[in-house]
This record gives structure tokens, C-alpha cells and sequence, in this order.
């Protein structure tokens, strides 16, 4: 018998920057046992993540990065074992998953948040798209008063710092955007 590998997300919205959970359903038919033995989940493009299953289910956690943004088809390649393998032949499921890009969390933080105009003040950009995200690349620019940085790379904490001159902001409440 070729058993039927069903898959459902269990994440909702998922993006690139986070896991993505993965129910695998594996069914024989009626009259026959619950299938045994060990399902492969990945994409494509991805190493696919192990797991065995406990009454015909497995939950797989797919990590972050492994589904791109736009359309990925995750499949479950379904292992039978010596127990099952008297009833069942290997066999494998796909779903299809709409994922969409992370958006990015900024944080900007000043070294002083009292500071004359003829100070220089040293600000810090942190990016982060959550606990499980991969670190952030590219570039930040920040503005604020009379300055705009010129694109700075992100660095391998996520961070950025730039140095804004003396002169840069008039007197009073000032906001700085990145």
C-alpha cells in the first residue's frame, strides 16, 4: 500500500525570518495499522529535517531562512520501517505555502538624550526581525535635523553607529529615523 502524506502548516503567516512548524499526517488504509517509521521535511532547496513519527504524526520545526519569500512547496518524504514495511511502500506529500519577507524591527538609541547643538552625539541602530531570526544585512541610513548618514553597513550584531557632527540638530525636541 502507498500510504497518503498529508501536510499542514501549522504556523500562521509565516515569514522568512521565523520557523515554520509542519504537521506530516501519514495514513495507510482502513483495516490496516497506523504507519510507522520516519518522515524527511524540507523544500527543494533545503536540508530536510528529520523526525519520527508517534501515531502516524510527526510536528517538524522548519528554521528560519529554510522557506524563501513567495511560493515554496514543503514535501514530506514518508520512511517506512521494518514493522511497517510488511504493509507499506515509501511515499511522499507536498503542501504549498505563501511566505512573505520579514519586516525588520529598528531600534535607535542615542549615547545622551540631553546634548547641546554643538555637541557630536554618537547613535546606535539596532535591526532585528525577532529571537529566531537570522541577523540582519544591508545598509541603514538615519536622519534627523540637518543630517542625513550616508548608508551604513550592518554589522554582524545588527547594528550600525554613526557619529552625528555638531551642528546637526537646532535647538529643541528632535526625532531621528533610520
Amino acid at each position: 500500500i502507498v500510504p497518503t502524506v498529508s501536510l499542514t502548516l501549522l504556523t500562521s503567516n509565516p515569514t522568512t525570518a521565523a520557523p515554520s512548524l509542519v504537521m506530516v499526517t501519514v495514513t495507510g488504509g482502513a483495516g490496516y495499522p497506523v504507519p510507522t517509521g520516519s518522515v524527511a521535511v524540507g523544500t527543494d532547496y533545503s536540508v530536510p529535517v528529520q523526525s519520527a513519527l508517534a501515531g502516524g504524526i510527526a510536528t517538524v520545526s522548519l528554521p528560519a531562512g529554510t522557506l524563501l519569500a513567495g511560493m515554496n512547496t514543503i514535501r514530506a518524504n514518508y520512511h517506512t520501517d521494518s514493522p511497517a514495511g510488511f504493509y507499506y511502500n515509501n511515499s511522499t506529500g507536498t503542501a504549498t505555502v505563501n511566505v512573505v519577507k520579514a519586516t525588520p524591527a529598528v531600534t535607535i538609541s542615542a549615547l545622551s538624550s540631553s546634548f547641546t547643538t554643538q555637541d557630536a552625539l554618537q547613535v546606535t541602530a539596532t535591526v532585528g526581525g525577532g529571537s529566531s531570526a537570522p541577523t540582519a544585512t544591508g545598509t541603514i541610513t538615519l536622519t534627523g535635523g540637518f543630517f542625513t548618514s550616508n548608508a551604513a553597513a550592518v554589522g554582524s550584531a545588527g547594528t550600525v553607529s554613526v557619529t552625528i557632527p555638531p551642528g546637526s540638530f537646532p535647538a529643541g525636541t528632535d526625532t531621528i529615523s533610520a
